[in-house]
């Protein structure tokens, strides 16, 4: 059923196909993600300040290694194992200068 204005305050029907062909919020924050390179699963922490008695939600990266889970934290987690690698964090005794 398609009513085309609102009648006496009641909200507008649409079918199953019209709802079916609107945008997909959940599709649109993935692609928006990806396109500035954030993280596309952030996990919401809460955060408690003591000075103002406050608490809010901050979303922290998922820190996932491979990029078909989340490429922006593949790629930050390939940089810091480079820089372990490069700053010898794998062997098993020290470098000698």
């Amino acid at each position: 059923m398609i009513d085309m204005e609102p009648q006496d305050g009641e909200p507008l029907r649409q079918t199953a196909m019209q709802r079916r062909g609107m945008p997909n919020f959940y599709d649109i924050a993935l692609a928006t993600a990806e396109k500035f390179g954030v993280c596309k699963r952030p996990i919401p922490m809460r955060v408690y300040d003591p000075r103002t008695l406050t608490e809010m939600y901050v979303a922290t990266p998922c820190k996932a290694t491979i990029a078909s889970t989340c490429a922006a934290c593949a790629k930050a987690a390939r940089a810091v194992r480079v820089t372990q690698c490069y700053e010898g964090w794998h062997l098993d005794a020290e470098p000698v200068d």
